[in-house]
């Protein structure tokens, strides 16, 4: 067992880190689109598919794209900030590298620990795939029971047939699909992305209008211009790859709802169709489709999906507007998943200045140990300083600590630095203690000590003038929130208002019905009903008006907001690379002024 864990290790601990990876991506992404679609409830059923695609193809994307698309177009990083350190701090003191007297010890504890990690890692991978053969199994079971019923299905007759020819000539489809009587199936649907079979309930479908029948093949011939039996694998398959992930199963529902609602609206548009009409059509077949999969209509998970699309049919609109802003968050979207990480560009290729920033390489393991943990910053932040220079042809460490009152330190370098000019500091005395050409120096001069602090107080003026313009953007943030939370308690109101729409609409069919001599009552009666049930619906409709009317004047604060917040954000821009160029200048200040206090005598060499 060991030895196939051994050697399946590396392939396991990749699928195992694909699997979090897209997990934990993809799911952020699955909530993003589920706050967007929250956020504009007018948002056009076909960009509400594109993005519930999208967010499938992010799951499966993330999982199979191991390494990233690197775009170096960042700033190269700058130099670390140094933090304002109490004095009354004790000293940290220096870290070490602890090695073993007994060869072999510290590899076989590593090697124990890295064994079972990958044995606890093989054993998640190994079910995990186990799972998943088992669902694609029943994935071509029902692929073969679905191809079998085909098989056994009548050619329609001939009205049905030319009806479909004319219907796919005005959709401009390639090729007429094939259009078959199934006593096994209860809706319409349509079969074979290659050779595509429309297949029709017998006595359901026959006991529609005219009229009736032409909508419900519509929408099958839809799904075949739209690519639908084509795009459908994609959540298919991240729906059985992370068959663990609920938001996986949120996104796939959500696609097949989202899906059906545009082949709705698409009917309705293409052949001009009352949306009434339509929706009575809807409650008379129960239609709710899954993929590879033939559902019962009528169940509560096809209720459910069935009183959602009846919803949505009273947003299709032909509002350039809307469908702009739908299809220009697709494109958003589609950019957010491809697989890019931005990185910084090569510090090769930036200005002599810049260069000077970077940080010095460890000299030894116990620096490098010594220089992970950070220090405690009780008070507030100075500026960066600068930790190394470049020197004629070489470059030299700049490490320094400066002691300069009981609560304000800066320094250049790592936690055992602060903790080796602690030990040279008497009480609360000023102190500037660094290292140079391998060996340390203190300085006491207060003339000195001034002249250091005077170097670097144009660092700390900028600081501050970053400080207040993250302040400021806090603030914009906040006003940004509260508006967020107020858009979202309409949404909540217009979900409320459109959920009593369809019932008035299930009403609605229900009162058709009856009419059309399914069930004998007063004329006068049901005519009655029907006017009460439009007046209602149409209050609805003013009030739903209203909703949307508040949502859109959020836009202009939100705009508003946003302009302030990019204006903010260039500031801080121009203070940044101010900030490059002053650090820049006082490293080489610092430089020169360390060499004059070794040259002079007022640095003083220390053991």
């Amino acid at each position: 067992m060991a030895t196939v864990v051994e050697f399946l290790g590396p392939l396991t601990n990749t699928a195992f880190d694909s699997l979090v990876r897209a997990s934990v991506q993809g799911g952020i992404f699955i909530l993003l689109v589920w706050a967007a679609c929250r956020l504009i409830p007018r948002l056009p059923a076909s960009a509400r598919c594109a993005l519930w695609w999208l967010a499938s193809l992010k799951l499966v994307v993330a999982f199979f794209c191991v390494d990233p698309l690197p775009i170096p177009i960042l700033d190269p990083p700058p130099p670390a900030p140094v933090a304002d350190v109490s004095a009354s701090l004790p000293a940290v003191p220096p870290q070490s590298v602890v090695t073993s007297s007994t060869p072999g010890v510290a590899e076989h504890a590593t090697g124990s620990t890295r064994s079972a990690v990958s044995g606890w890692r093989f054993v998640a991978v190994v079910a995990w795939v186990a799972i998943l053969t088992l669902l694609l199994a029943a994935l071509a079971n029902r692929m073969r029971r679905i191809k079998r019923i085909a098989g056994r299905a009548i050619e329609a007759p001939s009205e049905l047939q030319r009806v479909a020819a004319r219907l796919s000539e005005s959709l401009e489809l390639p090729t007429t699909p094939d259009v078959r009587i199934s006593e096994e199936v209860d809706t319409p649907l349509v079969l074979g992305p290659r050779r595509p079979v429309v297949m029709l309930p017998g006595a359901p479908f026959a006991a529609l209008s005219p009229e009736e029948q032409r909508m419900a093949l519509c929408h099958e011939l839809l799904h075949l211009q739209r690519r639908d039996l084509w795009l459908a694998w994609i959540p298919a398959l991240a729906e059985r790859l992370f068959f663990f992930h609920p938001l996986a199963h949120l996104a796939v529902r959500e696609y097949q709802l989202t899906r059906e609602a545009a082949c709705d609206a698409a009917v309705i548009r293409a052949l001009d169709a009352r949306p009434g009409d339509y929706g009575r059509l809807l409650i008379t077949l129960g239609i709710s489709r899954l993929p590879v999969h033939l559902a019962a209509a009528g169940s509560p998970s096809s209720y459910s999906k069935l009183k959602r699309r009846i919803t949505m049919l009273r947003d299709i609109s032909n509002s350039r507007r809307l469908r702009t802003a739908g299809w220009v968050t697709v494109l958003m979207a589609a950019f957010a998943i491809t697989p890019l990480t931005f990185v910084a560009r090569s510090q090769d290729r930036e200005k002599p200045a810049q260069a000077a920033l970077s940080a010095p390489p460890a000299r030894t393991a116990s620096s490098a140990v010594a220089a992970k943990p950070g220090v405690v910053a009780p008070v507030t932040a100075q500026p960066a300083a600068p930790s190394v220079e470049q020197g004629r042809g070489k470059e030299r460490e700049l490490n320094y600590v400066l002691f300069l009152d009981e609560q304000r330190t800066m320094m250049s370098g790592s936690s055992a630095d602060s903790s080796r000019a602690a030990s040279f500091r008497k009480g609360k005395e000023q102190l500037l203690w660094f290292r140079r050409g391998g060996r340390e120096y203190i300085v006491r001069d207060p003339a000195l000590l001034r002249e250091v602090a005077e170097i670097y107080r144009p660092l700390q003026e900028v600081g501050g003038d970053q400080a207040k313009i993250g302040s400021k953007q806090a603030k914009i943030g906040g006003r940004q929130a509260e508006i967020g939370h107020q858009q979202a308690a309409v949404g909540r109101k217009q979900a409320e208002i459109g959920a009593r729409q369809a019932r008035i609409g299930s009403r609605q069919a229900a009162s058709a019905a009856r009419q059309a001599g399914r069930e004998r009552v007063d004329t006068d009666e049901l005519v009655r009903e029907r006017g009460e049930l439009e007046l209602e619906m149409r209050q609805l409709e003013r009030e739903m008006d209203e909703l949307s009317g508040q949502m859109e004047a959020f836009n202009e604060p939100m705009d508003e907001l946003s302009k302030e917040m990019n204006s903010l954000s260039e500031e801080m821009n121009v203070l940044s690379r101010k900030m490059e160029e002053v650090s820049a200048r006082a490293a080489a200040q610092m430089s020169g002024l360390l060499d004059r206090a070794i040259s002079s005598g007022a640095a003083t060499e220390v053991k």
